[in-house]
């Protein structure tokens, strides 16, 4: 194209893109302030070697804010980080009974239970079990549908209504016998919903998630708890990300307190805490699933550069 051309050209190009500028953004103020758009659904496809091909679609809030569906209904990427981990050897596909912790909308005890079900009939053993649970109605309403729409089949999956803090309390609260349990997984549990200058206590060091999982372990010594957490203060774009659902970022430090205080309740209760960035293979795999647009996202968040952290926590020798 000859430069007279592009002259003769740009200005219906500039009023184009003015247009659809203008309209983008009115419709972007509208959808604020109407709510026009209230569920998106995503598809994840997961992979790992060598029997293992399941897809996923899920069903999640665009917009959370703090109401009662807020958090729980949020695509987060620690719980596809985890379900990839979980399926790459993480925990056993077979013969196991696992709980996963504050499941959200369901991605990786859904995608977890499909894996079983297709280690099962590769390998003829029994899938492992996996029971999801959370404390918000409205989370396991939509995790249960998003389940439903999975497959066609039953799926080695339970769904239960129940809340992680309380320790020995809870751990008596919960549907089946904590001695029956083999592992314990969780994503994204740990935040600070404060303001900059707000102080993080230990006031409840006896009554919060790390007093269930001391409960869980003083009654089942042999069980394995794996969480993957989120450190919202390793990049600018995670406090973005966590805004958007209502959990307020902490400037100024490039760690979380909330992590360190998490770590710190942890040792006044006897447990080990062993922190790790997610294995580099599991990285690959998970990006690898990814559309552009999507990883794009993910790096802007500062998601790889330690923004997911791998937990391991155990009874103190």
């Amino acid at each position: 194209m000859s430069w007279s051309t592009l002259r003769k050209r740009l200005p219906s190009t500039a009023v184009v893109a003015y247009v659809s500028g203008v309209s983008a953004l009115t419709f972007a103020i509208a959808d604020d302030k109407l709510h026009l758009r209230q569920w998106k659904t995503t598809c994840h496809r997961i992979a790992a070697p060598p029997d293992i091909s399941v897809s996923v679609s899920i069903r999640s809030k665009v917009r959370a804010g703090a109401s009662e569906i807020g958090q729980g209904c949020v695509d987060w990427p620690a719980g596809r980080a985890l379900l990839q981990w979980v399926i790459a050897g993480g925990v056993p596909l077979t013969d196991a009974t696992v709980l996963e912790v504050g499941s959200g909308v369901g991605l990786t005890s859904i995608g977890c239970a499909l894996s079983a079900q297709q280690c099962a009939v590769a390998r003829g053993r029994a899938p492992s079990q996996f029971i999801a649970s959370d404390v918000c109605d409205a989370a396991l309403a939509n995790a249960k549908h998003n389940a439903a729409h999975a497959s066609n089949e039953e799926l080695p999956l339970k769904f239960c209504k129940w809340n992680a803090a309380g320790g020995l309390s809870a751990v008596k609260r919960l549907p089946m016998d904590a001695a029956s349990l083999t592992h314990v997984i969780g994503a994204d549990l740990v935040s600070a919903p404060v303001f900059e200058g707000s102080p993080l206590t230990d006031d409840d060091d006896h009554d919060g998630l790390e007093a269930t999982l001391s409960a869980l372990l003083a009654v089942n010594p042999k069980l394995s708890i794996h969480l993957v957490l989120t450190n919202r203060c390793a990049g600018g774009a995670v406090s973005a990300l966590a805004g958007s659902a209502g959990v307020q970022h902490i400037g100024g430090v490039t760690f979380d307190p909330a992590l360190f205080r998490f770590e710190r309740r942890c040792a006044r209760l006897g447990l080990a805490v062993e922190r790790q960035p997610l294995p580099e293979e599991i990285v690959r795999q998970v990006s690898a699933s990814q559309p552009l647009h999507v990883r794009f996202q993910w790096w802007l968040a500062s998601t790889w550069d330690d923004g997911l952290l791998l937990y391991t926590v155990r009874r103190a020798a």
